[in-house]
């Protein structure tokens, strides 16, 4: 089937170019296309401010115009009803507005760091499972004027759907980068005159209240239910709680 038919079937009619985008969001895997999909009015104007390739915004009649005036022509506004947006999408959806970008290319730590040298606070998450967990932390980096987020391979994905929707958008301001090899992360975080300060529960440590930070460090957050992977729960400089 070509796929102007296939567009076709999305609503019984002949669709514009750019709405097979949003087709179907419930059961794709948008991660394989490096595609990331935004919902909801503040954090489409927040995705619209920072520098991403926007492929399009699907919305409501009563929220054309305004995208209109905030796209400046560079990216393709297209219309629907409520009812048939959630045909299109798969589930009900209520909030009136999606966009999609392109994912941006996360570097390396090393990389990061090349390019950031003035970074002093930074968090880690080596595996996180919830996306309300990485969004909450998403929202205290930003209000605490963290210069990046570093995700382990164990970390859901920040740009899902509900992790960007949890992070209020926010995910869009944060720098971030990534590694596959954890020792060798702590390496290179040394490198950079970095302490490493692991979070804990536990009673029997320090408390982040009096606390004297240094010049550079990491936030490490471990796993909901297991706490802080190896090798991180012996390599960092100091745990708090």
């Amino acid at each position: 089937m070509n796929r102007n038919k296939k567009k076709q079937q999305i609503t019984g009619k002949e669709e514009p170019a750019g709405i097979s985008i949003f087709a179907q969001l419930k059961d794709r895997e948008l991660k394989r296309e490096n595609i990331l999909i935004c919902e909801g009015k503040y954090n489409v104007e927040r995705l619209i401010n920072a520098d991403y390739e926007i492929l399009s915004i699907l919305c409501t009649p009563s929220m054309k115009e305004y995208f209109l005036s905030r796209s400046k022509n560079r990216f393709p506004i297209l219309e629907k009803t409520k009812e048939e947006m959630c045909h299109i999408l798969g589930f009900h959806f209520h909030r009136g507005v999606l966009a999609a970008a392109r994912r941006p290319r996360i570097p390396g730590i090393a990389a990061f760091l090349s390019g950031s040298p003035h970074s002093s606070a930074l968090a880690l998450v080596p595996s996180l499972s919830e996306p309300e967990n990485i969004g909450s932390i998403i929202r205290s980096a930003r209000a605490f004027a963290f210069h990046g987020l570093i995700t382990g391979p164990g970390c859901i994905d920040p740009f899902s759907r509900k992790a960007i929707r949890c992070s209020a958008g926010n995910i869009f301001s944060l720098p971030l980068a990534a590694y596959t090899d954890a020792h060798a992360a702590v390496t290179t975080l040394h490198d950079y005159g970095f302490t490493l300060i692991g979070t804990t529960p536990s009673p029997r440590v320090g408390s982040l209240d009096n606390f004297h930070f240094p010049d550079k460090c990491v936030f490490v957050i471990g796993h909901e239910s297991g706490g802080l992977p190896p090798p991180w729960d012996s390599s960092c400089d100091v745990c708090l709680r």
